[in-house]
């Protein structure tokens, strides 16, 4: 009795032809798959993004940020809640600043958080050099616990030039 080997026949192609793929095409395919796949698995793993709007007001993008656990490090509340200091303005200006404001586009690190700094001036934010709040960004508005005070946070009108006097 003879035993028929079974040749599985490849797919895609008729009657065990093959399907006009040479080899070389068929691993650049799968190298394309592959990168896709990584590519996928890249982009699930990127850091967050916030999205902010030119829309937020400063407020909300502050309390966003202060209440990111993942930054506590580099900028958080102080112990009270009522102002929050940066605690590695480095690291604030190299991954804070992109990350909650994006439009800050000086390629200068000292210029970013000048401007930052600027921002805060015009909302009323005051760097407090002395007593319990001393080295921390302080608005009586402003606390941790009472969100909906901040609603009365403004900014202010730009300073007049001498020009303008």
């Amino acid at each position: 009795k003879k035993v028929k080997k079974s040749v599985p026949k490849k797919k895609g192609g008729k009657g065990g032809k093959s399907s006009g793929k040479t080899a070389k095409a068929k691993k650049s395919t799968m190298k394309k798959v592959k990168s896709s796949s990584t590519k996928s698995q890249l982009s699930s793993q990127k850091k967050k993004v916030i999205q902010i709007s030119n829309t937020t007001s400063l407020t909300d993008t502050l309390f966003q940020m202060l209440n990111d656990p993942d930054i506590q490090h580099i900028t958080s509340w102080q112990r009270h809640g009522h102002a929050f200091d940066i605690h590695d303005k480095d690291a604030f200006v190299d991954k804070v600043l992109p990350l909650y404001f994006p439009y800050s586009r000086s390629k200068v690190a000292n210029a970013k958080y000048t401007t930052f700094t600027r921002k805060l001036n015009r909302y009323g934010f005051k760097l407090m050099n002395r007593g319990k709040l001393a080295g921390g960004y302080h608005h009586p508005l402003f606390h941790r616990d009472r969100v909906e005070l901040a609603k009365g946070i403004a900014c202010e009108s730009k300073p007049k030039t001498s020009r303008e006097k």
